[in-house]
């Protein structure tokens, strides 16, 4: 393990040389503006090898491959061309899966999206080639075409759902090989099957259907041989999510919802019986399932301030307690597990390390702490991170996180403030390492990050609680958070700015225009102005085959989308004349989930209205600021734009207002 860390050492000093020799002030925002110089670890099934994505500056991502018996580099390949690096898989301890997109124009249209693909890296050949080449009569544009749903390594081959060729084409499961990369279709779909499941000997075990248009959720067992219906229900959207395959590969696992609370079943493959709840816990919502390469059910994880996990064995169980007990103010990540059940691989966030890999030994109930992602900031560096919870204008207990300033001798009264509600808006934060947050906080802003009503992570019925309610309970949520801490005395309230990015953005110009007296300042990245406009695109871009099911989503997350008045009363376009805060719009120019029209439309808005608005486009970039460069451009643009309308230091903060 010594030798591991002097291996990693060198290659991140190598790496950081650039940063090193960089202007004293801008050391800090380079080390946070990267990608992370080393990221996506796993580990091979015999345990003995790790691989994971290496970053330098201006040169493509590599990926390295470590062998912990010879305590030597066993290869390496770097990525070509524009593919972003988005995580990697051991399919054996011969072969590493690279996954990979890049946002092309789909031909014969003008619709941009962000294509994945998966790559193969043979170790002893040191080969790399693309996944399902050459393969015939496949679908010229699809966004998930590097998705494998199952790995069979005796034979070296892959399975992965792809579309085939035609206007209406099905979801046909591919047979991959590892050693050229050529797929065949080893089960046909249809237009309406969404996902396919395996056993680890490549033999398929489901197929799951849903249409849209019938509205009708269906699931066909294949254990028996045959094909046969086990699960059918009517509804416009699925209600139950399958997840994953029993660890004996009898029954599938899926997770349902009630009114408050969510809860794993089993889901018999010979006769369709429903078995459970097999894992439930009244208190938490299930994050995720998480599994191994074949999606058999590793451990149940389950959401809330800090992750937790549950296993089918106590003896997991007792283990993974007791190291949560050991970090009780950082969120622990199962990252990969080899065959043996003793060793797993994690990643502590939050207070304690910057997103640190370790090896985690069962047995002992030990730590061997490999690198972190952002070497250069020690636990003392890294600003303080809580979760807690403040009453909003209903009575309800928000959940959210506060970032405190650095140096940690700061006064903690009259501190500047900066907002940055996440975005999804089905998603949310909690106490992890967060690059941007801990930047701004490492300036010396206080930083609230607010799970709104419509959040996921604490309660089905908190989650549905959101639904219609853009721009009003939700945005009355971030709001109210705002008005806590200036009340306590901890935020000033004439230095509050609102910062977020996708629906985040959203909340941000809301914010600008529905309490234009509440923010001095505001900063929207790849954020949406025209709700109605967002519909319109989000159905217009579905494949027709599955336009019903986008109006399906939409309806459940507005009610009736052909409201035009209601979308223009929650729409920040259509009220650009009420705000008051100087506007930071950055939008980029590789987006596919919320078009760059969004940000520009705002733009001449606010500058038809007169209002102090600046604008910066993010070059080759798409919607979740995946280069370095452009994350480090980002940070720069928010920076400058801080320093100008509401910087740190109260004095030059009053020079401002006066101007």
């Amino acid at each position: 393990m010594d030798r591991l860390l002097r291996i990693l050492f060198i290659l991140f000093t190598t790496l950081s040389v650039q940063a090193e020799v960089s202007a004293a002030d801008d050391i800090d925002i380079d080390i946070y503006g990267h990608l992370p110089t080393l990221r996506s670890m796993a580990i091979s099934p015999s345990g003995e090898r790790l691989a994971w994505i290496q970053e330098g500056d201006g040169i493509q991502p590599s990926v390295i491959v470590y062998d912990m018996k010879s305590g030597k580099s066993v290869g390496g390949v770097r990525l070509t061309g524009d593919m972003k690096a988005r995580g990697i898989i051991f399919a054996s301890e011969n072969y590493i899966i690279i996954k990979a997109s890049d946002t092309r124009t789909v031909w014969g249209t003008f619709t941009r999206i962000e294509e994945s693909n998966a790559f193969v890296y043979r170790i002893d050949a040191e080969r790399t080639y693309q996944l399902l080449r050459k393969t015939k009569n496949l679908h010229p544009a699809q966004e998930g075409k590097g998705r494998i749903t199952g790995v069979i390594p005796a034979e070296d081959y892959v399975l992965m759902p792809a579309f085939g060729s035609g206007r209406h084409p099905s979801y046909n499961l591919y047979k991959v090989s590892l050693s050229n990369g050529r797929g065949v279709i080893y089960k046909p779909g249809n237009t309406n099957t969404i996902d396919w499941f395996s056993d680890d000997k490549g033999k398929v075990l489901a197929r799951e259907d849903f249409d849209a248009e019938a509205e009708m959720h269906r699931i066909y067992s294949f254990s028996s041989g045959n094909e046969k219906l086990i699960y059918e229900v009517k509804t416009n959207l699925p209600a139950i999510s399958v997840q994953a395959v029993s660890w004996d590969q009898s029954s599938l696992l899926f997770t349902e919802k009630s009114d408050n609370s969510e809860a794993v079943y089993s889901l018999s493959l010979t006769d369709g019986s429903v078995q459970g709840p097999v894992f439930s816990y009244p208190d938490k919502d299930i994050d995720r399932l998480l599994t191994d390469n074949n999606r058999r059910l590793i451990a149940v994880r389950y959401s809330g301030f800090t992750p937790g996990y549950e296993f089918s064995s106590n003896r997991l169980n007792d283990a993974f307690r007791k190291l949560t007990e050991n970090y009780p103010a950082s969120s622990i990540d199962l990252i990969d597990r080899g065959m043996d059940e003793n060793q797993y691989l994690v990643r502590i966030s939050g207070n304690a390390y910057a997103n640190a890999y370790m090896l985690f030994s069962v047995d002992s109930s030990s730590v061997s702490f490999l690198i972190q992602e952002y070497p250069e900031l020690e636990p003392e560096k890294i600003a303080e991170i809580i979760g807690f919870r403040y009453p909003n204008r209903d009575g309800i207990k928000i959940p959210a996180i506060l970032t405190w300033p650095k140096p940690d001798n700061i006064r903690r009264s009259d501190l500047p403030l900066i907002v940055i509600p996440h975005g999804g808006p089905d998603t949310y934060d909690d106490v992890r390492f967060d690059w941007m947050a801990q930047y701004l906080a490492s300036q010396g802003y206080l930083i609230l990050q607010p799970n709104y009503r419509g959040s996921t992570g604490f309660g089905p019925a908190y989650h549905s609680s959101g639904y219609g309610r853009w721009g009003q309970e939700m945005q009355d949520d971030i709001s109210d958070g705002v008005s806590y801490l200036t009340s306590k005395g901890i935020a000033d309230p004439g230095r509050v700015c609102i910062l977020g990015a996708s629906y985040g953005g959203y909340a941000a110009l809301a914010g600008a225009s529905l309490t234009p007296d509440l923010y001095r300042c505001v900063i929207a990245i790849n954020g949406i102005s025209d709700v109605a406009t967002m519909v319109k695109n989000d159905i217009k871009r579905a494949h027709p085959d599955d336009k019903q099911h986008v109006k399906n989503r939409l309806e459940n997350m507005f009610g009736d989308i052909d409201d035009s008045e209601k979308f223009r009363a929650i729409s920040p376009l259509h009220h650009a004349e009420k705000i008051n805060a100087p506007v930071l719009l950055i939008a980029s120019e590789d987006d596919t989930i919320v078009d760059g029209d969004q940000s520009e439309e705002m733009l001449e808005a606010l500058r038809r209205h007169k209002k102090t608005v600046h604008f910066t486009r993010l070059d080759d970039d798409d919607h979740w600021l995946s280069t370095s460069p452009m994350r480090l451009k980002t940070l720069h643009e928010i920076s400058r734009f801080l320093q100008q309308y509401n910087p740190v230091n109260a004095e030059q903060s009053s020079q401002v207002s006066q101007q």
